[in-house]
C-alpha cells in the first residue's frame, strides 16, 4: 500500500480520525498526547480500509481522461455520455449546442474546452433555478 501521509493534525479531540484525500494521501486527527508509533500502529490495523479508499479513489478517478474535443468522443451531461460532432458555422450559429443524442460544435471555435465550460455553467444556472423555484413554492 502506497499512502502518503498529508498532515497530522493534533488537537484536544479524544478521537482519532483517518481521512483518504481525492490525491490519495492520508490526513491524520489524533488527540495531544499521541505518539507517533501509536499512530504508525492505528495505519497498520486500519490498512484494508485504506486499502479499499485507495482503490475507490483510484477506479473513480480512473474515469476522469484527458478530453481532446474531437469527432465522437464523449462527454457527460446528466449522467448520459453523449457524442460530440464537429459541424460547420453555417449549420450552427452558437459554439456548443446540445440536442437529444449528441454535442453539436462549430469547426470554427478556437477554444472547445472553454465552450464546453461556459456551455455547462449556463445549463446548470438554468436546472438550478428551475429546481430553486420548484422547492421555494412548496415551502412557501
Amino acid at each position: 500500500m502506497n499512502i502518503t501521509i498529508k498532515k497530522i493534525v493534533r488537537s484536544s479531540r479524544k478521537t482519532i480520525s483517518l481521512q483518504v484525500c481525492d490525491d490519495s494521501s492520508l490526513i491524520i486527527r489524533v488527540p495531544l498526547k499521541i505518539k507517533n508509533s501509536e499512530i504508525e500502529k492505528i495505519i497498520k490495523k486500519h490498512s484494508n480500509w485504506l486499502r479499499k479508499k485507495l482503490n475507490e479513489i483510484n477506479s473513480r478517478n480512473a474515469g476522469f481522461t484527458q478530453k481532446y474535443f474531437v469527432e465522437g468522443e464523449s462527454f457527460l451531461y446528466l449522467g448520459i455520455m453523449y457524442p460530440l460532432k464537429i459541424i460547420s458555422m453555417k449549420e450552427q450559429k452558437c459554439p456548443l449546442t446540445f440536442r437529444k443524442e449528441a454535442f453539436y460544435l462549430s469547426e470554427n471555435v478556437i477554444d472547445a474546452r472553454e465552450a464546453f465550460l461556459v456551455w455547462y455553467k449556463k445549463e446548470a444556472k438554468k436546472l438550478f433555478t428551475q429546481a430553486v423555484s420548484f422547492y421555494a413554492k412548496k415551502l412557501a
